[in-house]
């Protein structure tokens, strides 16, 4: 039932609000634009948030490292139940290139080499399996020894003493290297 002091205004309002529309035009506008750049901040938000989520999964995490330790050492660390990973990285030395550069030895085994899967790729070739190979950079390569592939010999001085190495694989760092370089 309809009051008698009731009105259908019904058609009065469709049409302000049309004309409403037609009038603020910039303001419908900077509307429309705010409401995709929240839609786009809030996609963005989720997508860093699974992106670092992922990151944080992918890198290494260590919770202690020891210097010295002796092979008995080492493999009573690997049978401890508590301690998931036990990796070892033996610093074979550094040596002075050309220009004030250095190259750092290192032997890592394969946990290791599991643990710095972020900090290096191995392009070319293998990780060394016996003690006369050598994995080296491959701007080092480039730099030093360019004229060397897989399979040849590049000779260091190492603690005064030459020491040839065959090259069994090309790796490349995932950070800038500002001239110091590292083999495996």
């Amino acid at each position: 039932m309809t009051w008698p002091f009731e009105n259908d205004t019904s058609a009065i309002t469709k049409k302000l609000a049309k004309e409403s529309l037609k009038s603020e035009k910039r303001r419908n506008f900077m509307i429309i634009i705010a409401i995709s750049l929240a839609a786009f901040l809030m996609s963005m938000c989720g997508t860093l948030f699974f992106a670092f989520q992922e990151s944080q999964n992918n890198m290494a995490t260590f919770q202690a490292s020891y210097d010295n330790l002796t092979e008995d050492k080492i493999e009573k660390l690997r049978h401890q139940p508590e301690i998931e990973m036990v990796a070892s990285l033996y610093n074979l030395g550094e040596i002075k290139m050309p220009e004030g550069y250095s190259l750092y030895l290192a032997y890592m085994d394969d946990a290791a080499c599991y643990i710095a899967r972020n900090q290096f790729t191995l392009k070319d070739g293998t990780m060394p399996s016996k003690e006369n190979e050598i994995a080296v950079d491959r701007e080092m390569v480039n730099k030093y020894f360019s004229n060397t592939a897989i399979g040849d010999k590049i000779s260091f001085q190492i603690n005064g003493k030459s020491q040839d190495f065959v090259i069994s694989g090309i790796t490349e760092s995932s950070t800038e290297s500002q001239g110091n370089y590292s083999c495996y």
